[in-house]
């Protein structure tokens, strides 16, 4: 239905039919929808996904920013950019993690300095980030996470360390 409803809406889903879908992600499948109400936010287009990014649901925020993170432009990422501030950790963590996948430049400042300071979540997801981006400062932040005392941000560095996306970007 979704594909059909993208094709006859010239490559986007309808706001009102997305909205339908997702209500019905959440009602049968709770938080293992995340995924599927990305794809959906997706297939609605980017303002529907920036529109469920201010949602109060956190699993739409989260969704949100897997949605927008592909191809964003500045509206997206001023809207990634809020929820890198948001109040739920799993919400910046999924922000962090979506905006490193797809490798947004313009994010690369807030990645770096979440990879250093914060919660142990947001900096794993930001370490494991900032690693599969490469470039300058990357190497400096991986190998102090490498020597944090909280497993899980070691555990990310080391990630990071092994993704790191161009080694000769590093500078050294």
């Amino acid at each position: 239905a979704l594909a059909a409803a993208r094709h006859a809406g010239g490559g986007k889903a309808p706001p009102e039919m997305a909205q339908q879908l997702v209500a019905v992600a959440i009602a049968r499948f709770g938080a293992d929808s995340e995924t599927l109400i990305a794809d959906v936010l997706d297939a609605a287009g980017h303002a529907t996904a920036r529109a469920a990014a201010m949602d109060g649901n956190p699993l739409l925020r989260r969704a949100a920013a897997r949605a927008l993170s592909s191809q964003p432009s500045e509206e997206d990422v001023a809207a990634l950019r809020t929820l890198l501030s948001d109040k739920d950790r799993s919400v910046e963590a999924t922000a962090v993690r979506a905006l490193g996948e797809n490798k947004v430049e313009a994010a690369r400042t807030e990645l770096l300095v979440r990879a250093r300071l914060g919660f142990p979540e947001v900096r794993a997801a930001a370490l494991e980030a900032v690693g599969s981006m490469g470039g300058e400062f990357v190497l400096d932040a991986l190998v102090l996470g490498a020597t944090d005392a909280d497993v899980q941000v070691r555990r990310a560095s080391a990630k990071g360390l092994a993704n790191l996306a161009d080694p000769s970007a590093t500078g050294f």
